[in-house]
């Protein structure tokens, strides 16, 4: 997925949470570049913004299912839609390669709540 298509989701993200949120959301979340990675090495997935590690969303690849027990975004990048746009690429990653996930995390539980799109990919032993 390029960054581009994390940006654009970012703003679709933050007009949803945030309906007539104005020139200002769409100019904050435009003015970033926002690149999500995988990274295996430490069994994350991070979040970089205009080139600077941003935050994360941690996960262990379990037989059946992946398990997903923490999120963190630093200071300076909330309320921006970073958490969100990691989180749902991360999804998005996982639903391709067939794994339900096991949201521990507080804030992916949270998230897929909020987007019945994702229930489906919730794991039910």
């Amino acid at each position: 997925m390029s960054s581009s298509t994390v940006v654009l989701r970012a703003l679709q993200q933050c007009r949803s949470v945030y309906p007539g949120g104005g020139e200002d959301l769409g100019r904050m979340v435009w003015d970033m570049s926002l690149k999500v990675i995988d990274n295996p090495d430490r069994s994350r997935f991070e979040a970089y913004v205009d080139g600077e590690f941003a935050g994360f969303t941690e996960y262990d690849k379990r037989e059946s299912f992946t398990l997903m027990p923490h999120t963190e975004v630093g200071d300076a990048y909330q309320g921006q839609g970073v958490a969100g746009s990691l989180v749902r690429t991360a999804l998005d990653e996982l639903r391709a390669s067939g794994q339900p996930v096991d949201p521990q995390c507080s804030y992916v539980r949270s998230w897929i709540e909020r987007h019945p799109e994702y229930d489906g990919l919730v794991y039910r032993p």
